[in-house]
């Protein structure tokens, strides 16, 4: 039995922000210009792409990012420029990203001067028994500005373990980085730090932390003593031993609700081998699996594992690897991005996907030749300067139409993904056109119960940024679209009915 959803009202679902490319790059400032409409799509297809509302995928949760460590800096600026940036990133009218991973920081050496100032990040125990809850005023300040603007998955992560933890007494690693750098002497001490902060963020702040990672990208041999940011080795024997200690330390604090989630490993690969070593207890203390994207092999088989332990999966940081040199307005790294949010979403299925950190420093990309980072700002102290990048559009492609409670459907087009408001009868498709030349794809939607349409295109391409195109309409649960060169079109389809 079928029935029609309920629409939303058309006018809110089209509502992106249009601007041409050579939009002025103002820092300070977004100005946002309309652009003409473009035409029609040609009447035949190159392809058809068909969506099976039959075998829905994962319920989504959320977009996000790590606040680590752009809040360090930006929480700081000017009230006007620090609530722009928030708006942009958290605002319905931005980005709307939900979901937001705080760094509980470890705290350096007060004689060490090797890491970039805001990449520094305070501890809240800067010696043993003695704390400090004035520490870390400006991410603080941009978590709360998340909540307020609609955030509402919250992770708290860890980096490193307070420098007089570690064997190096640095907290950017050993001397030896493939060895360990917690003292083992400390593993109680860690444990406690890290729920202490958790609670002290509930009773002081109002701050609920969802979930807990003791670890970031533990298993690996690259992170030093006196190195450019904080970090840790930790031996999968060693990350199995401290995850049951956490789970014993937040339950001593009452604290059973939240969660423990592992590993943040750089890649899928080790996120399985890092799971699979773990024994029985700590695999059962592990409620969500975290993983990097930083390489995409063993996508499926990450998911088939998650699965099989019953286990949330979560897609937890990726940025890079930015594409043609430093360009605001480069379209390859937006390309890029697609490709790796479209592949995470059909193959390994995150419940939440979540970017690096949001804003990157606009001295380091531009020394680098780098495109990270879908806002670039001044992160050293010298101005409140930022710009947008083309990134940003494209990140937009997808967090503006694909929100938490759609349902991922599958789709035979390796370029897209889809999603349903199964409450609202609203269909999203997010399609990526990597090629040089026009691509003409028939959607076809027959295997739903009724279509009504129009499908509204929302385009970002070398001279457009989320630009609104005019409606095609939807004929015999059809429609025929064409895809620019080096494009990423979401289509937002209305009307269309739900089986149940």
């Amino acid at each position: 039995m079928h029935e029609r959803c309920p629409l939303t009202n058309p006018s809110a679902i089209i509502s992106a922000p249009n601007t041409t490319h050579r939009r002025r790059r103002l820092w300070f400032a977004l100005g946002l210009l309309p652009l003409l409409p473009v035409l029609a799509p040609a009447l035949r297809a190159d392809y058809t792409a068909r969506l099976d509302p039959t075998a829905p995928a994962q319920t989504f949760d959320g977009w996000g990012t790590s606040l680590c460590w752009f809040g360090n800096a930006v929480g700081r600026w000017s009230e006007p420029q620090r609530r722009a940036i928030a708006d942009l990133l958290f605002s319905p009218g931005g980005l709307g990203l939900t979901v937001v991973r705080y760094n509980i920081g470890g705290g350096e050496n007060p004689d060490h001067h090797h890491m970039p100032a805001f990449r520094q990040m305070d501890g809240f125990e800067p010696s043993p028994g003695k704390w400090d809850w004035n520490a870390d005023a400006g991410q603080r300040w941009m978590l709360l500005a998340a909540v307020a603007r609609g955030a509402n998955r919250l992770e708290a992560f860890s980096n490193s373990p307070p420098y007089w933890m570690t064997i190096s007494r640095c907290a950017s690693g050993n001397a030896d980085p493939g060895a360990d750098n917690l003292d083992p002497r400390f593993r109680i001490a860690y444990a406690d730090y890290l729920a202490e902060v958790v609670l002290h963020f509930r009773v002081a702040w109002g701050i609920a932390f969802q979930t807990l990672e003791p670890f970031n990208e533990p298993y690996t041999d690259y992170w030093k003593a006196f190195g450019k940011q904080e970090g840790c080795h930790f031996e999968r024997s060693t990350q199995s031993t401290v995850i049951k200690l956490v789970r014993a330390a937040l339950d001593r604090r009452q604290l059973k609700a939240v969660l423990i989630a592992a590993s943040d490993e750089t890649n899928f690969d080790r996120a399985i081998g890092t799971f699979e070593s773990y024994d029985r207890k700590a695999r059962a203390d592990v409620a969500q699996i975290n993983a990097h994207a930083y390489a995409t092999q063993r996508r499926s088989e990450l998911r088939k594992l998650a699965r099989s332990f019953g286990k949330v999966l979560v897609m937890s940081e990726v940025d890079g690897p930015g594409g043609v040199g430093h360009d605001h307005d480069a379209m390859a790294p937006a390309l890029e991005l697609a490709d790796r949010i479209i592949g995470d979403m059909r193959d390994l299925q995150p419940v939440r996907w979540i970017f690096w950190q949001a804003v990157e420093d606009e001295a380091i990309q531009k020394s680098a030749n780098k495109n990270w980072g879908l806002i670039h700002a001044d992160l050293q102290g010298h101005t409140e300067a930022y710009v947008l990048t083309k990134k940003y559009f494209a990140m937009a492609n997808f967090t503006k139409y694909i929100r938490p409670g759609q349902v991922f459907l599958p789709i035979d087009d390796a370029n897209s993904i889809a999603a349903l408001d199964f409450g609202s009868g609203v269909l999203a498709i997010v399609t990526k056109n990597p090629s040089g030349q026009d691509v003409r794809v028939t959607y076809d939607l027959s295997s739903f119960a009724d279509v009504a349409g129009p499908a509204v295109p929302h385009r970002t391409s070398a001279t457009e940024n989320l630009v609104l195109l005019p409606a095609v309409a939807v004929s015999k649960k059809t429609f025929i679209a064409t895809l620019q060169p080096g494009s990423i079109t979401t289509f937002v389809i209305t009307g269309v009915a739900c089986a149940r």
